[in-house]
Protein backbone atom coordinates (compact mmCIF):
# COMPACT_ATOMS: atom_id res chain seq x y z
CA UNK A 1 0.00 0.00 0.00
CA UNK A 2 3.04 2.29 0.75
CA UNK A 3 4.69 1.68 -2.64
CA UNK A 4 1.19 1.82 -4.52
CA UNK A 5 0.59 5.66 -2.51
CA UNK A 6 4.32 6.86 -3.13
CA UNK A 7 3.30 5.89 -6.69
CA UNK A 8 0.56 7.93 -6.65
CA UNK A 9 2.21 11.10 -5.15
CA UNK A 10 5.23 10.93 -7.30
CA UNK A 11 2.59 10.64 -10.48
CA UNK A 12 0.92 13.51 -9.22
CA UNK A 13 -2.07 11.32 -8.85
CA UNK A 14 -4.59 11.17 -5.76
CA UNK A 15 -6.54 7.77 -4.41
CA UNK A 16 -9.57 9.85 -6.31
CA UNK A 17 -8.35 10.08 -9.52
CA UNK A 18 -7.72 6.43 -10.09
CA UNK A 19 -11.06 5.19 -8.28
CA UNK A 20 -12.94 8.47 -7.02
CA UNK A 21 -16.71 8.99 -7.51
CA UNK A 22 -15.55 11.15 -10.79
CA UNK A 23 -13.94 8.27 -12.15
CA UNK A 24 -16.41 5.52 -11.73
CA UNK A 25 -18.82 7.52 -12.81
CA UNK A 26 -17.17 7.62 -16.22
CA UNK A 27 -16.25 4.20 -16.16
CA UNK A 28 -19.83 3.99 -16.28
CA UNK A 29 -21.15 6.00 -18.53
CA UNK A 30 -18.53 4.02 -20.84
CA UNK A 31 -19.91 0.60 -19.49
CA UNK A 32 -23.40 1.85 -20.91
CA UNK A 33 -21.46 2.86 -24.45
CA UNK A 34 -19.89 -0.71 -24.56
CA UNK A 35 -22.76 -2.73 -23.84
CA UNK A 36 -25.00 -0.54 -26.97
CA UNK A 37 -22.42 -1.47 -29.51
CA UNK A 38 -24.88 -3.38 -32.10
CA UNK A 39 -21.98 -3.74 -34.45
CA UNK A 40 -21.06 -7.04 -32.78
CA UNK A 41 -24.29 -8.02 -33.55
CA UNK A 42 -24.29 -7.06 -36.97
CA UNK A 43 -21.43 -9.12 -37.24
CA UNK A 44 -23.50 -12.09 -36.84
CA UNK A 45 -24.73 -11.37 -40.28
CA UNK A 46 -21.74 -11.14 -41.72
CA UNK A 47 -20.29 -14.63 -40.32
CA UNK A 48 -23.31 -16.28 -41.47
CA UNK A 49 -22.41 -15.21 -45.34
CA UNK A 50 -19.13 -15.85 -44.85
CA UNK A 51 -19.96 -19.42 -43.81
CA UNK A 52 -22.35 -19.60 -47.07
CA UNK A 53 -19.57 -18.81 -49.22
CA UNK A 54 -21.32 -15.63 -50.19
CA UNK A 55 -18.54 -12.66 -49.57
CA UNK A 56 -20.71 -10.05 -51.82
CA UNK A 57 -23.85 -10.40 -49.20
CA UNK A 58 -21.20 -10.10 -46.42
CA UNK A 59 -19.72 -7.10 -47.73
CA UNK A 60 -23.30 -6.21 -48.24
CA UNK A 61 -24.50 -6.99 -44.92
CA UNK A 62 -21.32 -5.04 -43.64
CA UNK A 63 -22.54 -1.77 -45.45
CA UNK A 64 -25.62 -1.86 -44.31
CA UNK A 65 -25.37 -3.30 -40.61
CA UNK A 66 -22.05 -3.36 -38.89
CA UNK A 67 -20.28 -0.41 -40.75
CA UNK A 68 -23.07 1.81 -39.70
CA UNK A 69 -23.29 0.73 -36.29
CA UNK A 70 -19.49 1.30 -35.69
CA UNK A 71 -20.03 5.17 -36.96
CA UNK A 72 -22.74 5.21 -34.25
CA UNK A 73 -20.49 3.74 -31.58
CA UNK A 74 -18.02 6.50 -32.36
CA UNK A 75 -20.69 8.96 -32.40
CA UNK A 76 -22.13 7.42 -28.86
CA UNK A 77 -18.25 7.68 -27.29
CA UNK A 78 -18.07 11.21 -28.78
CA UNK A 79 -20.97 12.31 -27.00
CA UNK A 80 -20.41 10.73 -23.39
CA UNK A 81 -18.97 13.12 -21.21
CA UNK A 82 -16.67 12.63 -18.91
CA UNK A 83 -14.88 14.38 -15.69
CA UNK A 84 -11.73 12.90 -14.46
CA UNK A 85 -8.59 12.70 -16.30
CA UNK A 86 -8.41 9.12 -16.32
CA UNK A 87 -12.56 9.35 -17.68
CA UNK A 88 -10.67 11.14 -20.59
CA UNK A 89 -7.78 8.80 -21.45
CA UNK A 90 -10.60 5.91 -21.41
CA UNK A 91 -12.86 8.00 -23.42
CA UNK A 92 -9.80 8.20 -25.93
CA UNK A 93 -8.60 4.82 -25.84
CA UNK A 94 -12.24 4.19 -26.79
CA UNK A 95 -12.97 5.96 -29.65
CA UNK A 96 -9.15 5.55 -31.32
CA UNK A 97 -10.36 1.46 -30.91
CA UNK A 98 -14.07 1.91 -32.58
CA UNK A 99 -12.04 4.37 -35.09
CA UNK A 100 -9.63 0.91 -35.56
CA UNK A 101 -12.49 -1.08 -36.06
CA UNK A 102 -14.39 1.04 -38.59
CA UNK A 103 -11.41 0.86 -40.31
CA UNK A 104 -10.85 -2.54 -40.38
CA UNK A 105 -14.39 -3.47 -41.45
CA UNK A 106 -14.42 -1.02 -44.47
CA UNK A 107 -11.28 -2.61 -45.53
CA UNK A 108 -12.67 -6.38 -44.79
CA UNK A 109 -16.27 -4.86 -46.91
CA UNK A 110 -14.20 -3.53 -49.67
CA UNK A 111 -11.37 -6.73 -49.70
CA UNK A 112 -14.86 -8.86 -49.85
CA UNK A 113 -16.56 -7.24 -52.21
CA UNK A 114 -13.87 -7.29 -55.23
CA UNK A 115 -14.14 -11.45 -54.25
CA UNK A 116 -10.23 -11.16 -53.17
CA UNK A 117 -8.49 -13.82 -51.00
CA UNK A 118 -5.39 -14.61 -49.42
CA UNK A 119 -3.12 -11.85 -47.98
CA UNK A 120 -5.40 -9.26 -48.22
CA UNK A 121 -8.24 -10.82 -46.79
CA UNK A 122 -5.93 -12.24 -43.99
CA UNK A 123 -4.62 -8.58 -42.98
CA UNK A 124 -8.32 -7.44 -43.05
CA UNK A 125 -9.43 -10.33 -40.85
CA UNK A 126 -5.99 -9.43 -38.69
CA UNK A 127 -6.74 -5.67 -38.49
CA UNK A 128 -10.85 -6.48 -37.60
CA UNK A 129 -9.55 -8.66 -34.51
CA UNK A 130 -6.57 -6.28 -33.78
CA UNK A 131 -9.87 -3.26 -33.41
CA UNK A 132 -11.82 -5.96 -31.07
CA UNK A 133 -8.95 -7.06 -28.70
CA UNK A 134 -8.41 -3.10 -28.44
CA UNK A 135 -12.11 -2.85 -27.14
CA UNK A 136 -11.70 -5.75 -25.20
CA UNK A 137 -8.79 -4.17 -22.95
CA UNK A 138 -10.80 -1.21 -22.72
CA UNK A 139 -14.07 -2.99 -21.40
CA UNK A 140 -11.33 -4.84 -19.14
CA UNK A 141 -9.80 -1.88 -17.64
CA UNK A 142 -13.40 -0.42 -17.15
CA UNK A 143 -14.65 -3.33 -15.31
CA UNK A 144 -11.38 -2.98 -12.94
CA UNK A 145 -13.14 0.51 -11.87
CA UNK A 146 -16.78 -0.58 -11.78
CA UNK A 147 -17.39 -4.10 -11.69
CA UNK A 148 -20.99 -4.48 -13.34
CA UNK A 149 -23.10 -6.90 -11.70
CA UNK A 150 -24.34 -9.78 -13.21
Amino acid sequence: MIFVSAILVIGGCSDNDIHGPDVVADATGLQVVLGSDQASVALGDVDRAIAEERPYLAAERLSQGAIPAAHRQIERVRETEVRSARGRDLKERLTQAYRLRLAALETYRDVLGRGEQGMDLAEALRAQRNAEEAIIAIHDALEAIHPVQM
